[in-house]
């Protein structure tokens, strides 16, 4: 499955990383970049940045928070988009995104 909002338009364009933080409740053992790929685009999707995730933590009893970031500075545009993708059959449920741009 593969999660993505429709795109946003950033005040200023081309910022060089993003950064997504993502609650998750993890049903399946879930290994990070091979059963949870986020990627992000500035560029509304035609060119996409595969993003490092690190766990940060718990989030309350039966969460956890990671964070996602992503080397933008090879795109250019304003048309802000990210994704992600649940692989290899891992349940698994997205329950909070929150993404920030960095210049």
């Amino acid at each position: 499955m593969t999660l993505r909002p429709d795109a946003a338009s950033l005040e200023t364009a081309e910022p060089t990383d993003v950064t997504v933080y993502v609650r998750v409740e993890d049903i399946d053992a879930v290994t990070e970049e091979t059963d949870r790929i986020v990627r992000v685009s500035i560029d509304g999707g035609s060119t996409w940045s595969t993003c490092n995730i690190t766990v940060i933590g718990a989030f309350g009893a039966d969460d956890t928070l990671i964070k996602a970031e992503g080397d933008v500075s090879a795109q250019t545009g304003s048309s802000y988009l990210w994704e992600i993708t649940t692989a290899n059959n891992k349940e698994q449920r997205i329950k909070q995104v929150v993404s920030v741009p960095a210049y």
